[in-house]
């Protein structure tokens, strides 16, 4: 997994562009939940293929979030893949407490993620988030 937190951090303008917006939004509805955003996925490793690879991040965040949170979340990445870019609709990712990086545990496996095509929900994560 490698941190979001350069302005430019793929190769690709476009995608650029909307993980800024993303990283700006989930700032401002976490607040002081927000601990940083990663990049995983085929653009972290350097296999990105823009004909059919989607783009995966994980967002970190201090503990598990409130309901309100997630349902700003949901309204955000909703906003977003009904936006006009390209990319919106194959942002897949997961808000994640920083506790379950450290333990992984089954009974508290469920987490506020964005699905590829523009949904967004409560899925359960295994233990390789996101690879």
């Amino acid at each position: 997994m490698a941190k979001m937190a350069a302005q430019h951090p793929t190769p690709h303008p476009e995608i650029n562009t909307l993980l800024q917006e993303l990283r700006a939004g989930a700032q401002t509805i976490l607040g002081d939940q927000w601990v940083g955003m990663y990049l995983s996925g085929s653009l972290a490793a350097g296999d990105f293929d823009p004909r059919r690879s989607d783009i995966d991040f994980v967002v970190v965040t201090e503990d598990e979030l409130v309901m309100e949170m997630v349902q700003a979340l949901e309204r955000m990445h909703t906003q977003m893949a009904a936006s006009d870019s390209q990319w919106a609709k194959r942002l897949e990712g997961t808000y994640i407490p920083l506790q379950a990086l450290r333990k992984y545990d089954t009974a508290k496996a469920l987490y506020p993620s964005a699905r590829v095509g523009g949904s967004f929900g409560i899925d359960q994560q295994g233990v390789n988030i996101h690879t």
